[in-house]
């Protein structure tokens, strides 16, 4: 009988061990957000390195309002700006996910690659620097301008996932 309480209590002991170290999870938002002396940060254009056209004006234009309707991080003129955050697209794929009994396409996968830097421009140091993938499906149809607003559709949607990602990651991961 000694011997198996023995064990219950070395099981036990183990358990609250290992609970106390902790396994180096950690709830997203917990963090300390951004360094101190981060007040304000200025977004320049992202810069768009695929062959689709404008799609930086679309993913820099949606992060730069998330900042602003989420109000933790400022947004400033460079000449005022503690940081600067740059983003570089690096990847914009359409991937076929269905068909039709004719082999046409009927639902795309759009996915984007964005690596972002974030720079203390005083103390000349990159403070994050990450490349963060989004993707959004979206159909298409025979008309050309509906599966084209699928498309921009689609565009729009992952920008706004990746913008709220992209906040969250700033302002909790630090």
């Amino acid at each position: 009988m000694i011997p198996r309480i023995s064990g219950i209590i070395s099981v036990l002991l183990v358990v609250i061990l290992i609970a106390t170290i902790g396994c180096g999870y950690r709830l997203v938002g917990s963090g300390q957000g951004l360094p101190g002396n981060i007040k304000q940060v200025f977004i320049p254009i992202f810069v768009n390195k695929t062959g689709e056209p404008q799609i930086e004006r679309e993913i820099t234009r949606t992060v730069r309002q998330e900042f602003l309707t989420d109000g933790r991080v400022k947004i400033g003129a460079r000449n005022r700006a503690d940081a600067i955050l740059t983003g570089e697209i690096h990847s914009y794929v359409l991937t076929p996910l269905a068909f039709d009994p004719q082999d046409n396409v009927t639902e795309y996968r759009l996915n984007m690659a964005i690596l972002i830097t974030l720079r203390d421009i005083k103390k000349k140091k990159i403070i994050f620097q990450q490349t963060l993938d989004t993707y959004r499906e979206y159909r298409v149809s025979e008309s050309i301008s509906s599966s084209e607003a699928g498309k921009q559709e689609a565009l729009q949607r992952a920008s706004k996932d990746f913008a709220l990602e992209l906040l969250d990651l700033l302002t909790a991961s630090f």
